[in-house]
């Protein structure tokens, strides 16, 4: 199984597969499990590139689970299972994925001079001083996704609404400001091949 990544800690799981199979590959690999529901969509799916992504998403789930899971899809367009949280993202030829009991996030971001370019776009101005290279750079805005992610709904400003509290090696501690929301978020960070991996659960 190309899985590159698996953490079980009872409370969340998560893995990160390697997507190096053909699109044939992949398709055949899961097209038992489908629903008709997900073949129709998979059918709608114009880019290769992207149907890899999402045949590898529910491959990568099975893997976890043990067993196949249709995912839903929220009003604000979040993944969830019947009975547990979900997360997806992908990046390059990776995808990954965090499944919890409780409310979870990830995000997974190939390291890149592009993000650098636009950091005014998300990051205050004090939060710009950290940006020194582009692995930092992608880093923060990895950050900031899996906050926007955990948060769940529309209207949040990475630049005013998200802020950077903490960032050590491993972890970071960021807070969101929304109205009447004051929420602390602890996010793992990890590095590996070129990409970097932010995610949290709780």
């Amino acid at each position: 199984m190309p899985v590159v990544k698996k953490i079980n800690t009872g409370s969340f799981l998560l893995g990160i597969w390697e997507i190096a199979e053909s699109l044939d590959t992949l398709v055949n690999a899961i097209a038992f499990y489908l629903y008709p529901s997900e073949k129709e969509y998979l059918r709608s799916i114009s880019s290769e590139k992207r149907k890899k992504q999402w045949l590898a998403t529910r491959l990568l789930l099975k893997h976890l689970l043990g067993s196949y899971s249709l995912i839903f899809y929220d009003k604000y367009g979040r993944p969830y299972l019947e009975n547990k949280s979900i997360s997806i993202s992908h990046s390059g030829s990776y995808v990954a994925l965090m499944i919890a009991n409780k409310r979870c996030a990830i995000d997974i971001e190939k390291i890149s001079s592009r993000v650098e370019k636009l950091k005014t776009k998300f990051l205050s101005a004090s939060e710009q001083n950290f940006c020194i290279d582009d692995k930092i750079c992608t880093l923060l805005w990895s950050l900031k996704e899996t906050a926007y992610k955990y948060y769940g709904r529309k209207g949040l400003s990475f630049v005013k609404n998200i802020g950077i509290k903490k960032l050590d090696d491993n972890s970071a501690e960021l807070v969101i400001k929304n109205r009447n929301l004051l929420l602390s978020l602890q996010i793992s960070i990890t590095f590996f091949n070129g990409y970097v991996l932010t995610y949290c659960s709780q």
